[in-house]
């Protein structure tokens, strides 16, 4: 059922309007005294209250790109402020490159997803400037300062893919 905004105004000058809202049942008549208006008042206007819209349905497209560069931010931060190998489980060795840095395959603690990336313990007796302790007390590493990423598992693999579609 409809419901509607009204506004009522003393007969006389001075005072306050009133306004309240009510269904098309107790509907106000303009410029009137009727019963639903206040004693005293006059009804200025009434307006029914718009209904509120539909939900939407599906992510527009400029949503689904927010969600995505969100995704890579949070993987990012994630980077940034979890790179303590006391905050991973099942780490193992992919790699070492040149300089001694290993490159690991790893699950976060509270996470099943797979990632890959350095060891902020390994980092810090390698390049010592690239790692920070957190407020928490935990290691991380500064990826960018590295030269590297971390990625998840799905990015390493295809990433490997190219580079054996090159060599060949």
């Amino acid at each position: 059922m409809p419901s509607f905004t009204c506004t009522h105004a003393p007969k006389s000058s001075g005072g306050p309007n009133f306004v309240h809202t009510h269904t098309a049942d107790n509907a106000c008549a303009l410029g009137s005294e009727d019963s639903s208006c206040p004693a005293g008042q006059v009804l200025l206007s009434c307006a029914q209250v718009a209904p509120p819209p539909p939900p939407a349905k599906g992510l527009s497209t400029g949503a689904k790109i927010a969600i995505a560069v969100g995704i890579v931010v949070v993987t990012i931060i994630i980077a940034r402020l979890f790179s303590d190998a006391r905050l991973k489980r099942d780490i193992a060795l992919l790699r070492r490159l040149p300089n001694g840095i290993g490159i690991y395959s790893f699950r976060y603690l509270w996470s099943d997803t797979r990632y890959v990336g350095v060891i902020a313990q390994e980092v810090a007796d390698i390049v010592p400037d690239a790692v920070r302790r957190s407020i928490a007390g935990y290691l991380t590493v500064d990826y960018e300062r590295l030269g590297l990423r971390m990625m998840r598992w799905e990015e390493w693999v295809a990433e490997a893919r190219v580079v054996e579609e090159e060599a060949a």
